[in-house]
């Protein structure tokens, strides 16, 4: 998750496949494989990558993975390389701008009524909630309201 979370903000990857395929390979003589995090499309070249924390890199068995799939990859004559966590607080920003990727939910079509709402003015969440059908759905609309990605084109009022 984090590796590909980081990449979703890289400009130059066009598409993610999670666990794309299954390598086969022989390690000490004995069938091994090996599923890579990821297949990564970056400026049109594929590119497989292994995501692992920073305590795993070291490890004999995922040293024999990379060696097997970088030699794999080489063949097929594509990428591979191994993703490490980031920095802690990369990662925490990346995450949160993940959440802005797309428009927050509005399962209840809510957002309509609440923004009406916020145009005549400041209001209470407790008001937002009180004029919906369902308010326990509602509610997943008033968290982006309360964080400033609820109108359409900027914010038109203030839950208080």
């Amino acid at each position: 998750m984090t590796g590909c979370c980081s990449l979703d903000f890289d400009r130059e990857v066009e598409w993610i496949c999670e666990q794309p395929l299954r390598l086969r390979y022989s390690k000490d003589d004995k069938p091994a494989s090996h599923v890579p995090d990821l297949l990564v499309w970056r400026a049109g070249t594929p590119e497989l990558c292994d995501v692992k924390s920073v305590e795993r890199l070291e490890d004999p068995e995922f040293v024999a993975q990379v060696r097997a799939t970088g030699l794999a990859c080489a063949e097929a004559g594509m990428g591979y390389r191994v993703l490490a966590e980031p920095d802690r607080q990369l990662l925490v920003n990346v995450r949160w701008l993940a959440g802005f990727r797309d428009r927050p939910s509005d399962p209840d079509d809510e957002r309509p009524r609440m923004l009406a709402v916020l145009a005549a003015g400041p209001s209470t969440i407790g008001e937002l909630l009180s004029g919906a059908r369902e308010p326990l759905l509602a509610a997943t609309g008033v968290d982006a309201f309360v964080v400033g990605r609820g109108g359409a084109g900027g914010s038109v009022g203030a839950a208080r």
